[in-house]
């Protein structure tokens, strides 16, 4: 009896360690950059960022959706790449990150700008601020919440692009990232039981077959 709870709890821990491999290292950017790596130094980890509207003298603070920190990608290079470190997803999981832009200069529009996102080789979106909802008269989108399922498995990195296409750093816009996760896929109920009811299956013929052999 005591080696079919053995088996089971083995069987428990080994399903818990398989929904819960997935998780992106310093994803709110608790530990600054540690974590991950830029081609310019560019992004910078902030408590909070006053947005402002281009010409007034109004603006609206951002802060953290998830624990203090998060950071911020000012469009002043024409490419800035923020690279996560290696990351295991599998097929199902839910890739996630809260986002805002903020246009510093006179217009509502971000025409001209890009957020393009990367998992590994894959481009799950080529603009992501064409889409962007204006608010305000220069355009500040407020915290965003972008979400992908992911349809392979496999060991990726996380990339965001942030590209400035109009060449003028003095007229760009502001982009901030947090609480970038992984959401494993939710492991049903009917499959962990049936994971289960097999391994003692298993364990408990291999047990009889020992005992035959020896009688």
């Amino acid at each position: 009896m005591n080696k079919i709870i053995l088996v089971i709890s083995f069987l428990l821990t080994s399903l818990w360690a398989t929904v819960a491999s997935a998780s992106v290292v310093n994803g709110s950017y608790e530990d600054g950059l540690n974590g991950w790596v830029s081609n310019n130094s560019s992004p910078t980890v902030v408590t909070s960022y006053d947005a402002t509207d281009g010409s007034s003298t109004s603006f609206q603070t951002m802060e953290a959706t998830d624990g203090d920190n998060f950071v911020i990608i000012p469009s002043s290079d024409s490419a800035t790449i923020l690279t996560s470190s290696t990351v295991h997803i599998n097929e199902g999981d839910t890739v996630s990150f809260d986002w805002f832009a903020s246009n510093e200069g006179s217009s509502a529009s971000f025409s001209g700008y890009a957020l393009e996102i990367l998992i590994g080789n894959i481009t799950v979106t080529a603009d992501l601020l064409s889409t962007a909802p204006g608010v305000g008269e220069y355009g500040l989108t407020g915290w965003q919440t972008f979400e992908y399922v992911s349809s392979f498995s496999g060991d990726v990195v996380l990339k965001f692009y942030s590209l400035n296409l109009v060449g003028d750093p003095s007229n760009g816009i502001i982009l901030g990232i947090d609480n970038v996760a992984v959401t494993p896929v939710p492991l049903s109920k009917s499959s962990a039981f049936m994971t289960i009811g097999l391994g003692v299956m298993g364990f408990t013929t291999t047990r009889r077959r020992s005992n035959h052999s020896k009688g």
